[in-house]
């Protein structure tokens, strides 16, 4: 990170009041892990690396945003909102992925929840 990136950073930072607001990761790359099928890879046309590329146009709020740069990183964080913004969440997610393996089923249990509850546990998720 250079010393105009941390004055910038500190600027946001200033001039936001409350820090909560979502931010994109840019890379000069046209790839992204969902274009790469979930294969993080090198672009090689624009010199991004792996994790530049798998990090490409994702979106975080700005006080959870990784902070991973390197050498000749192109990255950039810009202000955005969630206007347009698709939701890919199937329920599939809870009831294939949490209460499919034993050890997060158990979690799950510690919490209170049960393969019944799928229907509301997504519902509490998609509306958070």
């Amino acid at each position: 990170m250079t010393v105009l990136d941390n004055v910038k950073s500190l600027v946001e930072k200033f001039f936001t009041t409350n820090g909560d607001f979502w931010v994109i990761r840019k890379s000069r790359s046209d790839l992204n892990i969902e274009k790469c099928n979930g294969v993080a890879v090198k672009d090689e046309k624009v010199n991004a690396c792996e994790l530049c590329v798998a990090l490409n146009e994702t979106i975080f709020k700005v006080y959870n945003k990784p902070e991973y740069f390197h050498t000749n990183c192109k990255c950039e964080y810009i202000p955005t909102s969630l206007v347009d913004i698709v939701l890919d969440f199937p329920i599939e997610k809870i009831t294939r992925y949490l209460f499919a393996n034993i050890n997060k089923s158990k979690m799950m249990k510690t919490m209170g929840y049960l393969i019944q509850d799928s229907d509301d546990m997504y519902n509490l998720i998609l509306k958070a």
